[in-house]
């Protein structure tokens, strides 16, 4: 992704913590929009600072279109793009991911010894695999009963254990994310960066999982800066 230079140091940081795929960038951004409809020239104008060249853009919207994702319609000379009914689904889905100020897995999340021929997908969906049949899975949820359920011991997890949930440098990701988050100013571009390099997280069993053992951990502060963040500048607009 090609970086302007007249970016701020925070921005050149966002863009830079790891490859970021246009087309996914643009999915953030259409789930953020204040309007259900934006025009071609409004979708360039917001992206405007995030690095994303004019090649990169129409291809990842055309990606976007072949995969049902995004729908336009032409309004004279110009193109007016939205989300797809099914798309619009899965981000509403997700919302509370995203956006809540709180955990989307109240109850927390509990450890959980398998027989050895259960497939993890069919122990739950939201089951996170720590080490051969050894899981996490939310406090709750429905799930194979033939589990044992481990009650948590209140004393700190091993670091290959905190590895193998999520690796150092995604909690790297979100500790340099939550510091920049606090000390971010308001922007449509610096919105759209920090919102997708926490949606990134946020779509991540682990990531909750992680929250909840490590409640001061980087994913936590992480979720509390950007949510902070997010509630204090208004959405990304297509009034350009």
């Amino acid at each position: 992704m090609h970086v302007n230079l007249t970016q701020t140091t925070d921005v050149q940081e966002l863009i830079e913590l790891a490859p970021i795929k246009t087309w996914s960038l643009i999915a953030t951004m259409f789930g953020d929009l204040d309007h259900d409809e934006i025009r071609g020239k409004q979708v360039s104008a917001i992206l405007e600072g995030t690095g994303v060249k004019s090649e990169a853009l129409r291809v990842a919207v055309h990606r976007l279109r072949k995969d049902g994702w995004l729908v336009s319609t032409k309004s004279g000379r110009e193109v007016i793009y939205s989300l797809s009914s099914e798309a619009r689904a899965q981000t509403s889905a997700a919302y509370d991911r995203v956006y809540g100020p709180s955990s989307p897995f109240a109850d927390g999340w509990e450890m959980v010894l398998s027989v050895d021929d259960l497939d993890p997908p069919s122990f739950n969906t939201a089951a996170v695999s720590i080490a051969k049949n050894i899981f996490l899975r939310p406090v709750g949820s429905e799930a194979d009963k033939t589990g044992l359920v481990v009650e948590r011991v209140q004393e700190r997890v091993p670091d290959w254990f905190e590895d193998r949930l999520v690796p150092p440098d995604v909690r790297h990701i979100a500790q340099r994310v939550a510091a920049i988050a606090a000390q971010m100013p308001e922007g449509q571009h610096n919105r759209l960066l920090l919102l997708h390099r926490w949606r990134l997280l946020a779509l991540r069993n682990q990531t909750w999982a992680h929250i909840d053992l490590f409640p001061d951990g980087p994913l936590a502060r992480c979720h509390r800066a950007v949510s902070e963040y997010l509630s204090a500048t208004p959405p990304l607009t297509s009034n350009q």
